[in-house]
């Protein structure tokens, strides 16, 4: 494994080599390892919380006075507001550091979560549809600052070489919550009702919320935010053409998989398969756990192939999978195989993406470390975004083209996706090669700079200090 990590490491803490070697100055502490398993448990809670309402509120909404658009304003209102709390996260971050905006955002989603249980069922019609609006919406500010600040640390504390196989298999988890969450909204609900199904969910995040708390000393602490520099990091990151055609590969490849929910059940509800909503469920759940396959198998395949041949074949392949959905044979077994093909292609993708980010900004010979906060929010926003304007315009698509047109154009938006690869990555455009794959060599001399930076960053700050003084001196 690969060395690198945080400069918060205590010497008294138990700590690991990454890579059991003497000469191998980088460790990761006990406590930093564990921060990054709740970190983990926090992405499944949060995933299953975010798809455990599917089974009950549309039905308990429309019992109370309200009919099926609210569900669409609930849905593009968290969708939109998780948006808006990526993208202040990176800000956000800087100011207060990435453990309290971690515990920022999981207080913002758990009071949000007891909110929505507890105040809805004491109203009815136009009145409960707002109360709804404004709790998921806050929550999806908690939820988009919590994600951002929680792939981040994580970057910072991991090595990049082995990020892959950590990023798959929190990934994994995160698709395993999507999984999950229906099936324990569904069993809540017919249990204890709307109160329990919706309150549930706020003990996994207060769980998270008391072991960050408690580990929050091994979160690296972030820079503070000068004026000018963090608003010229995130034109630098755009600036770079790699970087900038991930982010729209990203948002490409996201669209098929967002047009899931209203499109697929309405087709397969509907002659030759005329299937019920709960068989519908059960090909939703095949696809999911090939999410979950596909996300922690990544990390492995990249390791034996590169990053470069999954991020071209990924988009070739679901190209491929779209054109079986429409022209394969129409028989449930495979429809389900081109869903689960989908899925593989999208998955590896984004777990290898932020990975080759890294890689991208070590060409221009720019730490990663240091744009963890953007590299976060460059891809989870590019796919919320792409998930909510799938989502948004699925069902018009879908009665304006047909299911075969829709899926059409979602295989002609994913075709740029390769080509835009091919040719951003290309050194004439990029200006230089790309970097070789992270390995022990780049992570020691990573660490080397970075303790050189802090080094003369303390040097300059006693300076000032210094220089401050004898100002002041001569002033008395």
């Amino acid at each position: 494994m690969g060395a690198c990590i945080s400069a918060d490491a205590r010497p008294t803490e138990q700590t690991f080599l990454v890579k059991g070697s003497e000469d191998d100055v980088a460790m990761v502490s006990l406590n930093q390892w564990v921060l990054c398993i709740f970190i983990f448990i926090l992405f499944f809670v949060d995933a299953s919380y975010m798809t455990s309402t599917a089974p009950f509120l549309p039905d308990w909404v429309e019992s109370r006075g309200l009919d099926s658009a609210w569900i669409g304003a609930f849905v593009g209102g968290q969708t939109g507001a998780m948006l808006i709390g990526m993208t202040a996260g990176m800000y956000v971050v800087k100011l207060i550091g990435n453990a309290n905006s971690i515990l920022l955002g999981v207080f913002l989603s758990a009071v949000m979560c007891l909110g929505a249980a507890l105040v809805p069922p004491l109203l009815t019609g136009t009145a409960m549809g707002v109360a709804i609006l404004m709790f998921r919406s806050i929550a999806g500010l908690g939820d988009g600052l919590l994600q951002l600040a929680a792939l981040s640390t994580v970057i910072r504390i991991l090595p990049e070489k082995d990020l892959p196989f950590v990023t798959g298999a929190s990934e994994g988890l995160r698709a395993l919550g999507g999984v999950a969450g229906p099936f324990l909204g569904g069993w809540l609900f017919q249990v204890g009702g709307y109160r329990a199904a919706m309150a549930v969910p706020s003990i996994g995040f207060l769980f998270c919320f008391v072991g960050i708390l408690l580990l929050i000393s091994s979160v690296p602490a972030t820079q503070k935010m000068v004026k000018g520099k963090d608003e010229a990091s995130v034109r630098i990151f755009l600036s770079k053409p790699p970087l900038f055609a991930l982010m729209i590969y990203m948002f490409l490849l996201t669209i098929p998989f967002s047009l899931y929910e209203p499109s697929i059940e309405p087709h397969l509800t509907a002659p030759p398969f005329d299937l019920t909503p709960g068989h519908v469920g059960n090909v939703f759940g095949v696809t999911a756990f090939a999410d979950v396959i596909g996300a922690v198998s990544a990390g492995f395949v990249s390791k034996i192939v590169g990053q470069m041949p999954i991020i071209l074949f990924c988009p070739l392949s679901m190209m491929s999978a779209i054109a079986f959905l429409i022209y394969g044979p129409q028989t449930i077994v495979c429809f389900s195989v081109a869903l689960v093909w989908i899925s593989f292609a999208l998955y590896p993708a984004f777990v290898v993406c932020s990975q080759l980010m890294m890689r991208v900004l070590r060409s221009y010979e720019i730490d990663p470390k240091d744009y963890s906060e953007i590299i976060a929010a460059v891809v989870m926003g590019a796919m919320t975004s792409a998930l909510s304007l799938g989502g948004l315009s699925g069902g018009f698509l879908l009665a304006n083209l047909g299911f075969n047109n829709t899926w059409l154009f979602a295989l002609c938006i994913v075709i740029p996706a390769p080509i835009l690869i091919v040719i951003c990555f290309h050194p004439a455009v990029m200006g230089r090669p790309l970097a070789k794959l992270a390995d022990v060599s780049t992570e020691r001399q990573l660490q080397s700079e970075r303790r050189m930076a802090d080094e003369n960053s303390k040097n300059s700050t006693a300076n000032d200090g210094k220089r401050d003084a004898s100002q002041s001196l001569r002033s008395a």
